[in-house]
């Protein structure tokens, strides 16, 4: 259903994979249970909040089409600091 407070059509999806490192030289992991924000890259709005899977995992719903996005994983455990990635755009829902 679209959200009407926003001019685009909120009818836009992101589904991707939060990663951390837990050495510089180690390779990347799947983030299992990261806290994710999604900031909307214009102005910083958080559009969207959630958890990621098992596998790190997320997909985010009733964002704004077409809009880029900086993805937030956040540690709820505090054993790794915030970081953020992207931009990712919002695309339609296959």
């Amino acid at each position: 259903m679209r959200d009407f407070r926003q001019l685009i059509p909120t009818t836009g999806t992101i589904t991707d994979r939060v990663m951390f490192k837990a050495t510089p030289s180690s390779p990347e992991s799947p983030f299992a249970q990261g806290r994710v924000w999604l900031l909307r890259l214009a102005d910083g709005y958080k559009a969207w909040e959630g958890w990621s899977n098992a596998a790190g995992y997320y997909t985010a719903t009733s964002l704004e089409l077409g809009v880029d996005y900086i993805a937030v994983g956040i540690d709820p455990n505090r054993n790794h600091k915030a970081t953020g990635a992207g931009p990712v755009r919002a695309v339609e829902a296959p």
